[in-house]
């Protein structure tokens, strides 16, 4: 990692501008997690069972590395500042405040003892598993190396900006697709300086899916007495939700500043399958 003998916090300049760079390696961390879990279950009775889980959490860490679902660069592999990693310490790149799951599993009972009807109205079940989550966090980065850090060379994506006078935390996050966030609350940091926005400050779209099924076992007792064939219709994401990832262009100062450009992925549209078992 090549740096400019790094910065001060605040608007004090290069601890000593006569180093052109330095390699500053090391191994150093921390991280704080706490949280409430709940958790409910129903165990199987009358063709019925349930659980559901919730977690109300919060994951703080300094400069962690580069994380699998940080793809947008927000939490980048080094530090503003390598002699003050406190600079850095916000949520973690997969932090969750609020998330809840609940599944299901039911068989609906049998509606007739005719043997004819019977193929038609009975041995029918539905299972379903919702997922509610609140949103990942993320920064607003500068463009270019404001600083002059040259943290990474450049430097160029790591400098946050400044909190503007108007800064609300109540209303920067507008909602928008076309922009999630008020890019009017941040100004340009001094050259030469850090930006006072922390590390994590904004949050993106939360998650919301519903995936559901429906079997139906009709008995085939020439195949013997377990033997049955099984309809199913599986639904992923059934209400056909989006869930949008948070915003790819994250320089306030950029004409497309806050623009949601992709979903989550594994968070596809509603996808539709159908198949047929024989079970003996």
């Amino acid at each position: 990692m090549a740096v400019n003998n790094g910065l001060a916090s605040g608007t004090a300049p290069r601890l000593n501008p006569n180093f052109g760079s330095i390699v500053y390696l090391n191994t150093a961390g921390d991280s704080w997690y706490n949280s409430l879990q709940l958790s409910v279950n129903k165990q199987l009775s009358h063709g019925f069972q349930f659980q559901s889980s919730y977690t109300w959490s919060k994951s703080l860490d300094d400069t962690q590395g580069q994380l699998p679902n940080d793809t947008n660069g927000t939490y980048p592999l080094f530090a503003s500042d390598p002699f003050n990693l406190l600079l850095d310490k916000g949520p973690s790149s997969f932090d969750i405040a609020q998330n809840w799951h609940f599944n299901l599993i039911y068989r609906v009972p049998d509606l007739t003892r005719s043997a004819l009807l019977g193929k038609l109205v009975n041995g029918w079940g539905m299972s379903g598993i919702v997922s509610v989550q609140s949103g990942y966090p993320f920064s607003p980065l500068l463009a270019n190396n404001q600083s002059g850090a040259g943290i990474n060379g450049a430097g160029a994506g790591i400098d946050r900006p400044n909190r503007a006078p108007n800064f609300d935390a109540g209303s920067v996050i507008t909602g928008r697709i076309s922009q999630w966030f008020n890019p009017s609350m941040f100004t340009l940091p001094a050259p030469g300086t850090l930006g006072n926005v922390s590390r994590g400050l904004l949050r993106g779209p939360g998650l919301a899916n519903l995936d559901w099924s429906f079997t139906k076992d009709t008995g085939l007792r020439y195949l013997g007495e377990q033997g049955r064939l099984q309809f199913r219709a599986e639904f992923f994401n059934i209400l056909n939700h989006p869930n949008f990832s948070v915003p790819a262009i994250l320089n306030p100062f950029a004409p497309t500043a806050g623009q949601i450009t992709s979903t989550v992925p594994g968070t596809d549209s509603r996808r539709v399958q159908v198949a047929l078992k024989v079970l003996f």
